[in-house]
């Protein structure tokens, strides 16, 4: 093990007991095995300069927590932590927005469910970021999150919705945790490709004969590495022979918002020259969107072609024939899990990012 100074300052904060227990636990999430053999209480009381009854109450809380176990006439161990360490998820969670982001809910249900099948346990955590801009990608704080990486309990991390936050990263980073999450600000990842499902619905535009295409998509442009802009978005039409006028471009309505779907739709109704079609790139646009096409009594497909983003496995209200890119959340989850476990295995895997894409269905409907 390797030497920690405790400063005074940590130990008026939280009590000599309890500093060498965390410093314990770090040495043991950084640096040892299962298995291994903890010195004896007088090298650590002369390691860390306190008294064998501090190192005692402090070995004793670890045994407590299960990270330690102690054999008789043989000394003290580090337990088997496989049996008491899991996978945190981190889901970002806006305080002002009642539950997360759906497609990452899925996400983090099914990579529970793989995690379960390997033989792995995991649990979730939720962020809580700027109550005044709840809608931006802001990182997030986690404080049981930072107390349970503090305790050695969490084997490897996964941050779905949500980007790095210094409180939790860098304490895991520090311990030598694995990192993953939806997007590119990690050195791993796996998130939908919605650049390559936008593409398929364009390309089915274009062959029904739609040039003329309206567009809600969420484009944060503090995301890190955004797959989707403004611009970007409208020269992904132009690779089709479509069209997506200014004013039938709207990327700064967020789908989590309380009729999000409504006010787009209202908007793209409302136009002088109304578009042949519109493409809804969230599945909340939709329900929202739909329920205004039906108060307004706008025929579609006839009037109006609509097409949209949806996740696999949801109960989906299609009240009227649709064009859908699947997403399959167990897919990215899938891609998740597998790179978990291979660090968990301490296999060494290179920077990789993960792009799961999407299905084309046809005329769907649950009417």
């Amino acid at each position: 093990m390797t030497s920690i100074q405790i400063t005074s300052e940590n130990v008026k904060r939280d009590g000599l007991q309890q500093q060498v227990a965390r410093l314990l636990r770090r040495q043991i999430a950084v640096t040892e095995k299962s298995g291994s053999r903890l010195p004896n209480e007088h090298d650590l009381s002369d390691r860390y300069g306190v008294s064998i009854r501090t190192i005692r109450e402090a070995v004793g809380t670890l045994v407590h927590d299960g990270l330690l176990e102690r054999r008789h006439g043989s000394g003290t161990y580090v337990a088997d932590l496989r049996k008491i360490r899991f996978v945190g998820i981190l889901v970002g969670q806006g305080l002002a927005i009642p539950s997360p982001y759906s497609p990452t809910l899925h996400v983090a249900q099914r990579l529970l469910d793989w995690l379960s099948e390997h033989g792995l346990r995991g649990e979730i955590y939720s962020g809580h970021g700027n109550e005044l801009s709840p809608y931006q990608s802001v990182p997030f704080e986690a404080v049981e999150l930072v107390n349970d990486l503090d305790r050695g309990l969490v084997s490897a991390l996964v941050a779905i919705s949500a980007n790095p936050h210094p409180s939790w990263f860098d304490l895991a980073k520090s311990l030598d945790v694995p990192i993953m999450g939806l997007n590119e600000s990690f050195d791993h990842s796996a998130s939908f490709d919605i650049k390559q499902s936008l593409k398929l619905l364009f390309e089915r535009n274009a062959q029904l004969g739609h040039t003329d295409i309206a567009l809600a998509a969420w484009c944060d442009q503090d995301a890190p590495n955004n797959q989707i802009s403004p611009d970007g978005l409208m020269q992904l039409a132009a690779e089709y022979g479509c069209t997506v006028r200014p004013q039938c471009l709207i990327t700064n309505e967020h789908p989590g918002k309380p009729g999000a779907g409504w006010r787009v739709m209202e908007h793209f109704l409302s136009l002088d020259k109304q578009p042949q079609a519109v493409i809804l790139a969230d599945d909340h646009f939709y329900r929202d969107a739909a329920m205004a096409l039906l108060a307004k009594g706008v025929k579609v497909p006839k009037q109006l072609h609509i097409s949209t983003l949806l996740n696999k496995g949801q109960n989906n209200f299609l009240p009227f024939p649709t064009d859908v890119v699947e997403l399959d959340p167990g897919q990215v989850a899938a891609r998740l899990g597998q790179m978990l476990k291979d660090r968990i295995d301490d296999k060494v895997l290179p920077q990789v990012h993960y792009q799961c894409a999407g299905q084309l269905l046809i005329d769907q409907c649950s009417l």
